[in-house]
Protein backbone atom coordinates (compact mmCIF):
# COMPACT_ATOMS: atom_id res chain seq x y z
CA UNK A 1 0.00 0.00 0.00
CA UNK A 2 1.04 3.88 -0.79
CA UNK A 3 -0.66 6.69 0.20
CA UNK A 4 0.72 10.10 -1.68
CA UNK A 5 -0.05 12.95 -0.75
CA UNK A 6 0.14 16.55 -2.32
CA UNK A 7 -1.12 20.18 -1.75
CA UNK A 8 -4.14 21.56 -3.22
CA UNK A 9 -6.41 24.82 -2.98
CA UNK A 10 -7.85 24.32 0.32
CA UNK A 11 -5.91 21.08 1.91
CA UNK A 12 -4.35 18.63 0.53
CA UNK A 13 -5.10 15.08 -1.77
CA UNK A 14 -4.68 11.90 -0.31
CA UNK A 15 -4.51 8.65 -3.08
CA UNK A 16 -4.43 5.31 -2.12
CA UNK A 17 -2.44 2.98 -4.33
CA UNK A 18 -2.51 -1.21 -3.33
CA UNK A 19 -0.42 -3.96 -5.01
CA UNK A 20 -2.00 -6.96 -4.22
CA UNK A 21 0.49 -10.11 -4.05
CA UNK A 22 3.53 -7.82 -4.68
CA UNK A 23 5.75 -5.80 -2.56
CA UNK A 24 8.43 -3.94 -3.07
CA UNK A 25 12.67 -4.71 -2.73
CA UNK A 26 14.12 -2.24 -0.04
CA UNK A 27 17.45 -2.88 -1.51
CA UNK A 28 16.87 -2.82 -5.24
CA UNK A 29 13.48 -0.82 -5.53
CA UNK A 30 12.39 -3.59 -7.94
CA UNK A 31 8.77 -4.65 -7.60
CA UNK A 32 9.06 -8.44 -6.51
CA UNK A 33 5.55 -11.17 -6.84
CA UNK A 34 5.45 -12.42 -3.54
CA UNK A 35 2.48 -15.18 -4.03
CA UNK A 36 2.97 -18.07 -6.03
CA UNK A 37 2.63 -17.13 -10.28
CA UNK A 38 -0.33 -19.48 -10.39
CA UNK A 39 -2.10 -17.49 -7.56
CA UNK A 40 -5.16 -15.16 -8.30
CA UNK A 41 -6.37 -12.03 -6.03
CA UNK A 42 -10.00 -12.16 -6.18
CA UNK A 43 -11.97 -9.61 -7.45
CA UNK A 44 -14.01 -9.05 -4.60
CA UNK A 45 -11.13 -9.09 -2.28
CA UNK A 46 -9.79 -5.69 -4.09
CA UNK A 47 -13.22 -4.36 -4.03
CA UNK A 48 -13.59 -4.57 -0.31
CA UNK A 49 -10.25 -3.40 0.73
CA UNK A 50 -11.39 -0.12 -1.73
CA UNK A 51 -14.29 0.49 -0.03
CA UNK A 52 -12.70 -0.21 3.16
CA UNK A 53 -10.34 2.59 1.97
CA UNK A 54 -13.19 5.07 1.30
CA UNK A 55 -15.32 4.33 5.10
CA UNK A 56 -11.71 4.48 7.01
CA UNK A 57 -10.43 7.62 4.90
CA UNK A 58 -14.14 9.59 5.42
CA UNK A 59 -14.12 8.48 9.14
CA UNK A 60 -10.52 10.27 9.36
CA UNK A 61 -11.80 13.39 7.20
CA UNK A 62 -14.77 13.77 10.23
CA UNK A 63 -11.61 13.53 13.53
CA UNK A 64 -8.64 14.64 12.02
CA UNK A 65 -9.21 18.18 12.15
CA UNK A 66 -10.42 18.61 15.55
CA UNK A 67 -7.65 16.44 16.84
CA UNK A 68 -5.21 18.55 15.07
CA UNK A 69 -6.41 21.72 16.26
CA UNK A 70 -6.44 20.40 19.77
CA UNK A 71 -2.81 19.08 19.82
CA UNK A 72 -0.84 21.45 16.98
CA UNK A 73 1.05 23.24 19.76
CA UNK A 74 2.09 20.05 21.66
CA UNK A 75 4.74 18.82 20.07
Amino acid sequence: MLHVVRPVDGGIELRSRFWLGWNVDLQTHEPVRVIPDDAKIDGEVAKRLGLHNIKEMTNLAQILPSLYAENKDKF
